[in-house]
């Protein structure tokens, strides 16, 4: 066993874990570390009811793919057609969506090259609140939009009471990295200066990988750093055969080939190439000063083939000492469940309230 897990009574000063869909929250000491990284973590887990019923909900999708396959003749490209057919998979597994007292629709330049960056301000407040929460979206830096999202910023918005504001990045693989990071750069540095007096980073696996990597530019430019990070479920490694890809790389909310597929779109080319797996914006995971990192919450969904990079980026940041991290780890729970109101309406609730207790604390 590593030592640094060793240590139960730091880690109870560092870590909350959610072991479940239905149960509790449990706090260590009472739980122990171990049961995050052991064998029975990998090989006895087991997707809860509403994950079943994620992948029935994907397994239509796929089935219903293949019978109507892309055409040429429908006027739009392979990329066009998938990202269309993928948002409309999106779209159907949205939640209901949080009444809001006002959102709008505005864009931002970048300054580096001029892209004018689509971008949304969710306001549930009679005024602006003091921080404004930077929400970049998921969709393996392939698809996803401020429509696909717009349930879980609803949510945002309502629950951790604070402004959010959602970016529309360019994708790939049309517009391959650096873009979609500069895009989020560009939308941070405008509102660093702007009226609101701290700056949150949220977002959900391939936008949770840009938060990271956006950290770490924000760092090494020596800009406004953000209050905090709030992660779900973040791409941010470079191995693709680790623990959790071997145990989850066939669920259908998140595959291996499609993990592989959709890193290849970032790079512009082969994601396992000596030049990119030793990219640290590519793979924040390599960073090695771990101060370019913020106060941080990570969420997990255990039933997820990211799982183990996360896992090593907690271990990083508690070897360095640091001890501003809140990590919670959902067993059962299907990558990109944050998006998934059909079927975890509840748990996202609950998963909100918890980060709202968290910032609350941590502003004590």
């Amino acid at each position: 066993m590593i030592n640094f897990l060793r240590n139960t009574s730091l880690m109870a000063a560092l870590l909350t874990c959610c072991f479940s869909v239905s149960a509790a929250v449990t706090e260590f000491p009472n739980t122990r570390i171990e049961e995050f990284t052991s064998d029975d973590f990998y090989n006895k887990q087991k997707p809860s009811k509403e994950t079943q019923k994620l992948i029935n909900h994907f397994t239509k999708f796929v089935e219903d793919f293949m019978k109507h396959p892309y055409d040429p003749s429908c006027g739009m490209t392979l990329n066009e057609f998938g990202r269309q057919k993928r948002n409309e998979l999106f779209m159907s597994l949205s939640g209901p969506l949080a009444k809001i007292r006002s959102i709008t629709n505005c864009y931002v330049l970048n300054e580096k090259d001029g892209n004018k960056i689509p971008v949304r301000l969710y306001k549930d407040g009679k005024e602006p609140s003091d921080d404004l929460i930077i929400f970049v979206h998921g969709g393996g830096w392939t698809q996803g939009n401020l429509e696909t999202h717009d349930y879980l910023c609803r949510k945002l918005a309502k629950i951790l009471k604070k402004d959010v504001l959602a970016i529309d990045y360019r994708l790939a693989p049309e517009n391959p990295y650096p873009k979609p990071l500069e895009d989020v750069i560009s939308v941070y540095k405008k509102f660093s200066n702007s009226r609101y007096d701290r700056l949150l980073l949220c977002g959900d696996s391939g936008g949770a990988h840009l938060c990271s990597a956006a950290c770490i530019k924000i760092y090494e430019e020596n800009l406004k750093r953000p209050h905090v990070a709030i992660l779900f479920y973040p791409a941010i490694s470079n191995d693709f055969d680790s623990r959790s890809y071997k145990s989850f790389g066939d669920c259908l909310a998140l595959t291996k080939a499609a993990t592989i597929a959709f890193t290849n779109n970032l790079v512009g080319g082969d994601c396992q190439s000596h030049k990119n797996r030793s990219n640290k914006y590519i793979y924040p995971v390599l960073q090695k000063d771990m101060d370019a990192f913020p106060r941080e919450i990570i969420v997990s969904s255990g039933y997820d083939l990211l799982y183990d990079g996360q896992l090593e980026h907690v271990k990083n940041m508690l070897r360095s000492g640091r001890k501003d991290l809140t990590w919670l780890v959902y067993r059962g729970a299907a990558h990109g469940f944050m998006m998934y109101g059909k079927y975890y309406d509840k748990l996202i609730t609950r998963v909100c309230n918890k980060i709202k207790k968290y910032l609350d604390q941590a502003d004590e």
